[in-house]
């Protein structure tokens, strides 16, 4: 026999290991967070998948607009602004954690410079069947460095309705009491807009609105300044980019 037949051996061993390894994270992503059956398009993946039981303080929905609701046979769209052609993730779940665990991501990743839209998102594949609501539903789009893009949820047929659009809503989730949040938004180190929030309980989801008046288009930095019921103190910052809704 060959003298480097037990290398050879044992390098196939762990050749395979490796594609079976691979093959199960593949299925594995698959079965968590799979575009369901009846979404011919295949333009994003859906799903209900296991709870989240994470119990930090996060950031569940920056958006620049929210729907009232929505009923069964709507078509939801996305509008997203980039400040320059390139990649962005657009993700959806719901804000209230619960024992339903919505998972959405958009299959698209290549943007051009300003408005795009993502559509159709039919409310009937998920979101109707398990009772997500429109006001329950939080969604994010962000750069790869973690900036917080413009996007505003929409149904077809309404836009001619809208005007322009001057609050960010953002929700977060604290998994402890809160004494105070003073949040401050600087532009190029000058600060925007500031502000405080008291008495926050803990495992539950708040909304912090962002008026735009005053901001010209650009990249802004959200910094919340956390006090907790024990007097322990947290900082945490947000960047984000600003621009006007200016579809027609």
């Amino acid at each position: 026999m060959n003298r480097n037949s037990p290398t050879i051996l044992i390098t196939k061993c762990l050749f395979l290991i490796a594609v079976i390894i691979s093959v199960n994270i593949g299925v594995t992503h698959a079965v968590e967070l799979k575009i369901d059956k009846n979404i011919k398009q295949g333009n994003r993946w859906e799903a209900i998948v296991q709870k989240n039981v994470s119990g930090s303080f996060r950031l569940v929905s920056f958006t620049q607009s929210r729907l009232a609701s929505y009923s069964k046979g709507d078509l939801l769209k996305l509008h997203i602004y980039l400040p320059q052609k390139g990649k962005a993730r657009i993700t959806a779940n719901n804000i209230v954690k619960n024992d339903v665990n919505y998972q959405m991501e958009v299959k698209k990743t290549h943007y051009k410079k300003g408005w795009s839209v993502f559509e159709p998102w039919s409310v009937n594949n998920v979101l109707d069947k398990h009772g997500i609501r429109a006001r329950n539903l939080g969604i994010e789009a962000t750069l790869n460095d973690g900036t917080y893009l413009p996007i505003l949820l929409r149904k077809n047929g309404i836009n001619a309705e809208v005007n322009k659009e001057q609050t960010y809503v953002l929700h977060f989730f604290t998994p402890a009491n809160i004494k105070s949040i003073k949040y401050i938004v600087f532009n190029e180190s000058q600060e925007t807009l500031s502000g405080e929030i008291t008495d926050l309980f803990a495992s539950s989801t708040f909304n912090l609105d962002l008026n735009t008046d005053e901001m010209d288009k650009g990249f802004y930095e959200l910094t919340l300044n956390i006090t907790w019921s024990n007097n322990r103190k947290s900082t945490y910052k947000y960047p984000f980019y600003h621009a006007e809704y200016d579809i027609n």
